[in-house]
């Protein structure tokens, strides 16, 4: 099992254990990447080191650390669902971007950015990134000749200082759980910050949701595996395999619409020129699933969409919805998993009910921690609740 972590600034710092390195983990996922998506260097630690933030990672002495620079940026911009939904939503809003100033938080290449100076009119966009891509990005808007209208600066966005305060900010921060890594709540102080009172925050409303579903290769390929490993039954490893692999949501995968046993609910839902941090501390949400065909249900899936809208009245624009819905093309985020331990029989009739609680790590302060209660019933079944925690990811 390899949990790889994408990380940017790498930096030796002092400690009284030796030489270690402190990173800056920008995702996670329960898979290696293919070597095309990487650049690899490689360290090992001098002594164990214990971590005291978020910023750094546990090292025992010897341990080697793959440090990964994943194309990540590559992997968004070849997303065309995801970067078209941004481009149509601010080309359709060019009547109210001309002429205004924009914030682009975390802009990364600073693409986004280039959409409003260039599609949408706006006077001027403060294009706000606080690793390096920052400096690719200068050389990438100087290149498209739109330096004139585009200030990149290299900051965390937290701590940014404006000359004035914006019509509008945009940002790309969604992740698994619609809020995993937490990049929303530099958003949030963005604008509590620079945004005037009458301004516009894109994406302006999000919504996660939730779905029983089958998941049997993912299943086979996980746990039925060691049922028969070269001709040995590794059977007694199905517990630790089963406490390793679906402890955390499983990112990336591909949940079809023929794999679900009932319509969605929708979990959480929010305004981003409203929400506030304390919102994203404790999150809760009921469930009661009726289920619509038979199988085995294997988990719950979960995807999210938000949408491009809250434009003033006055001027002509139909909000745009980016969705990583099943019925939907599909994007880099795919949707993500909760495996149960052990899979449920349902029949059509049955109901799956319980309640869903994702909590803001008090020290971990990008990750999550996911609760869920459920309990199955349906004629001739009554089942007693039971409950699980996944981490995301500690």
């Amino acid at each position: 099992h390899v949990r790889t972590y994408v990380m940017s600034e790498l930096q030796p710092i002092d400690s009284d254990a030796g030489i270690v390195f402190t990173a800056s983990c920008e995702a996670v996922s329960d898979a290696p990447p293919s070597e095309a998506q990487l650049s690899l260097d490689v360290y090992y630690s001098l002594s164990d080191y214990t971590a005291s933030d978020d910023t750094q990672l546990d090292l025992q002495q010897g341990e080697k650390v793959a440090v990964l620079e994943k194309k990540l940026h590559h992997e968004m911009l070849s997303d065309k669902p995801r970067t078209e939904a941004y481009r149509s939503a601010i080309q359709n809003a060019r009547a109210f971007i001309k002429g205004k100033v924009v914030l682009d938080v975390g802009s990364g290449t600073g693409v986004l950015s280039m959409f409003c100076a260039h599609l949408g009119g706006a006077k001027k966009v403060y294009s706000v990134e606080a690793s390096d891509m920052a400096d690719h990005s200068k050389e990438l808007v100087k290149h498209n000749c739109l330096s004139a209208e585009i200030e990149v600066i290299k900051a965390r966005a937290e701590r940014v200082e404006l000359p004035e305060k914006v019509d509008m900010i945009v940002s790309e921060w969604m992740g698994t759980l619609l809020i995993f890594e937490m990049m929303l709540e530099a958003v949030i102080i963005s604008r509590d910050k620079w945004l005037k009172e009458d301004g516009v925050v894109w994406p302006s409303g999000a919504r996660l949701f939730l779905v029983p579903c089958s998941a049997q290769q993912c299943y086979d390929e996980k746990i039925s595996f060691w049922d028969n490993v070269y001709g040995f039954d590794f059977s007694p490893l199905k517990q630790v395999a089963q406490s390793d692999l679906f402890g955390r949501p499983i990112q990336n995968h591909i949940v079809r619409e023929e794999d679900c046993f009932s319509k969605p609910l929708c979990i959480l839902t929010f305004d981003t020129r409203t929400v506030t941090v304390a919102n994203l501390e404790l999150i809760q949400s009921n469930f009661r699933f009726e289920i619509t065909k038979s199988g085995t249900m294997h988990g719950f899936g979960s995807w999210f969409d938000v949408t491009f809208g809250s434009i003033p009245e006055g001027y002509r624009y139909s909000p745009v919805v980016l969705s990583t819905s099943p019925q939907y093309p599909l994007t880099h985020w795919k949707q993500a998993l909760l495996m149960l331990n052990t899979p449920l029989h349902v029949t059509k009739g049955d109901h799956i009910e319980g309640d869903i609680t994702l909590t803001r790590h008090k020290v971990w302060r990008r990750h999550l921690r996911i609760q869920l209660r459920y309990k199955h019933s349906g004629v001739g079944v009554c089942s007693e609740e039971a409950s699980k925690e996944f981490l995301l990811w500690r």
